[in-house]
């Protein structure tokens, strides 16, 4: 027979299991069964759960999100994953990153984050690569990845050519490109390298702008200047006034002092008093 003890202990864990499980899956909507969700693990495919809280683990139910791996993702309560850990696409948890040569999968998470170092180390052909390729050295592109900016292992400001494998200089705006990592804007349009947005707007604003906005510049700067020079004159005409009101107050009071040294008795004719 089993003491009462341990029905106790068996009973309060079953509880704390269900607490758990009913905190981080959603089991039902309105008393109804949920739908199985789609599991996920690449980043060209959105979200199968409703709500922008959740997300879609291997086991096909909608989870609480334990990271996100983009800052601009507000719709969750998710933390980033701190540098050691990098988080993966699904976002069901941080895991922890993968050393240089190690095996990795660029499809699951960013090949940027997936590796232990900085930006430099990257996922490339399902290794952790260091691009340290520098401008002419014979290089490897990513055959994994479908995406426009290639992958390889060229330095920055370089590419990878898909031609003569080597590390050539990034194209500058009107050359012709095919993809976003040819162009030193990483902005390739209509087969050609453009300005990026924050380009675009600097050249595209016309000269009377920046006239405008230097007249209004000089304007404020000059009635800066003059509040601060009407403030200090008129403190420094208050502190005169004060200064003359001080002295002619001491000089008042030296007169009198020096008319009647002993204000207590008044002034007496010589001889007067005497017997």
């Amino acid at each position: 027979m089993i003491p009462l003890k341990s029905w106790c202990w068996v009973l309060g864990i079953r509880i704390m299991m269900m607490l758990v499980n009913q905190d981080n899956i959603i089991t039902s909507v309105h008393g109804q069964a949920p739908a199985k969700c789609r599991y996920i693990e690449s980043y060209s495919v959105s979200n199968t759960c409703q709500d922008d809280t959740l997300t879609c683990n291997k086991n096909q139910q909608c989870v609480r999100k334990k990271c996100i791996y983009d800052p601009d993702d507000t719709g969750s309560q998710a933390p980033m994953c701190n540098d050691a850990y990098y988080c993966p696409y699904d976002r069901v948890e941080c895991q922890k990153k993968i050393p240089l040569g190690g095996d990795c999968d660029a499809q699951k998470a960013n090949f940027n984050s997936i590796c232990v170092g900085d930006t430099s180390v990257i996922c490339l052909n399902q290794v952790c690569t260091s691009r340290n390729v520098t401008l002419g050295g014979q290089c490897t592109i990513d055959s994994v990845l479908s995406v426009d900016n290639s992958v390889d292992n060229c330095m920055p400001n370089t590419f990878c050519s898909q031609d003569s494998r080597l590390c050539v200089s990034r194209f500058a705006d009107g050359e012709s490109c095919t993809s976003n990592a040819q162009c030193q804007s990483s902005s390739c349009k209509n087969s050609q390298c453009q300005a990026s947005n924050e380009q675009e707007l600097y050249h595209s604003l016309p000269v009377w702008v920046y006239i405008v906005i230097g007249v209004v510049a000089g304007v404020a700067v000059l009635l800066c200047a003059l509040f601060i020079y009407f403030r200090r004159r008129r403190r420094m005409r208050n502190y005169k006034k004060m200064l003359n009101l001080s002295m002619s107050n001491l000089s008042q009071f030296g007169g009198n002092r020096d008319s009647n040294p002993n204000p207590s008795y008044p002034a007496q004719p010589y001889g007067a008093g005497s017997s």
